[in-house]
């Protein structure tokens, strides 16, 4: 074997583990308006000054966008009969927005509006409408108050949104449990739920398989710790159904959808599990038909999906490398699904022989059965919950492994082509 192909095989071999071990955690940035620190300021306790005030939770369901698929959290501030909605679900596709969420940067904002409007809005885009009452002392929901038109205040309305740690949910939560003198925190944190945050979003996520794949790809170990009730509050519904628990009260559906209700989908493994096992059927009954047509077709479908994952992987490895997005850091994943890839897509186009294919794959194989031991015998130390990404990756690897079984590795040769003799006239 000469050197430059030795080269050639530990880069291989090499690269990936590299690029994982090396993954960074990022620097710090600091949070322009962090909730907690900034609801230290205010009292809670004190008795009201000012008039009667009513203070509400408002749940709306989820919209058709992605955004918007855990649905939304707000407050609504009643005085003398006149509502104020607030909210900390805000962002612009201006002001650099893209550049900022490509980075890990998520500044979002807090808005207030006449409440009526804000709940018409949700009403115009056919989204179901429930208001909680919150039943807090007249010194709680002052201090609420005063802490809304604190925040309010252009200079505080801006925050560092997080998907699970620091939303529009999580930011009434953390009212709500100031407003308790923190027994909302303890009470919901010693109620185990016996999911993580990816499970708990792959309930929302999943009715949107090609989105939800990816996502699950994306998204590290950090969010496979088990979570407790407080800290699945990050959703909107679970939020509701928390503080109307700890309150002992009801709320108030004000509207609902007129459209078809949502259609509960089948997790994400089961789906990945049919699609995987239709495509290895596909491919391998393509190539191990012996036919050079059919070869060339399962090729090229082979290769357009490699590419697809040799996006998908650049961009994970960006995202672990460069940006805020602390979900991607040390992500198995990409050991699984990576640049490397590329080999399929080149090979594939050139149509000759799959052999290196071939080698690729049997390694994709070998990672994918030593991730599941992993997971069977050590899950408390492999925690990933990748089980969709293996399942794809070994879905797309195992055509080319029972093809070499074949000893298929090179094309059968095509048809010479007729020649046409001159007829003598």
């Amino acid at each position: 074997m000469s050197i430059k192909r030795l080269l050639v095989i530990s880069l291989i071999l090499l690269i990936p583990p590299c690029i994982f071990a090396i993954s960074i955690t990022g620097g710090e940035v600091e949070n322009p308006f962090p909730s907690e620190e900034n609801l230290l300021k205010f009292d809670f306790t004190s008795t009201p000054t000012a008039g009667w005030k009513n203070a509400y939770l408002v749940t709306v369901d989820g919209g058709s966008e992605v955004y918007s698929y855990f649905g939304h959290s707000g407050i609504i501030i009643e005085e003398d009969g006149e509502g104020t909605f607030y909210d900390w679900g805000n962002f612009s596709f201006s002001d650099g927005f893209y550049r900022n969420f490509l980075f890990g940067l998520l500044y979002y904002s807090a808005g207030r509006a006449p409440a009526k409007w804000r709940l018409s809005h949700f009403e115009n885009s056919d989204r179901t409408i429930t208001i909680l009452p919150l039943k807090l002392g007249q010194g709680a929901i002052e201090g609420i108050a005063s802490f809304l038109s604190y925040n309010m205040q252009p200079e505080n309305r801006t925050y560092m949104y997080h998907y699970y740690k620091d939303n529009c949910a999580t930011r009434i939560r953390d009212i709500y449990n100031m407003a308790t003198g923190g027994e909302f925190e303890r009470w919901a944190s010693g109620i185990k739920r016996n999911t993580t945050y990816r499970k708990s979003a792959g309930r929302y996520l999943d009715r949107n398989f090609p989105m939800s794949l990816l996502i699950n790809y994306l998204e590290g170990r950090e969010v496979d710790v088990p979570i407790d009730l407080y800290e699945e509050s990050y959703l909107p519904e679970v939020l509701e159904h928390a503080i109307a628990t700890y309150q002992g009260n009801e709320s108030e559906e004000i509207y609902h959808t007129g459209g078809m209700e949502e259609e509960k989908s089948t997790g994400i493994a089961l789906q990945t599990l049919i699609a995987s096992s239709f495509y290895t059927i596909l491919i391998s009954a393509l190539y191990l038909s012996g036919k050079r047509f059919l070869m060339r077709i399962s090729d090229i479908i082979s290769s357009l999906l490699a590419v697809l994952f040799t996006i998908a992987s650049l961009v994970l490895l960006f995202m672990m490398l460069f940006t805020n997005h602390d979900v991607t850091y040390f992500n198995s994943s990409i050991l699984l699904v990576n640049p490397l890839y590329l080999v399929y897509v080149v090979e594939g186009l050139k149509g000759k022989n799959v052999e290196k294919r071939i080698k690729l794959s049997k390694a994709i194989l070998m990672l994918s059965f030593i991730f599941i031991a992993l997971k069977g015998t050590m899950p408390d130390v492999y925690i990933e919950d990748n089980i969709p990404i293996i399942l794809t990756a070994t879905a797309f690897a195992l055509p080319y492994f029972l093809l070499s079984l074949k000893d298929g590795s090179k094309y059968p040769p095509s048809r010479p082509k007729k020649r046409r003799c001159a007829r003598d006239l």
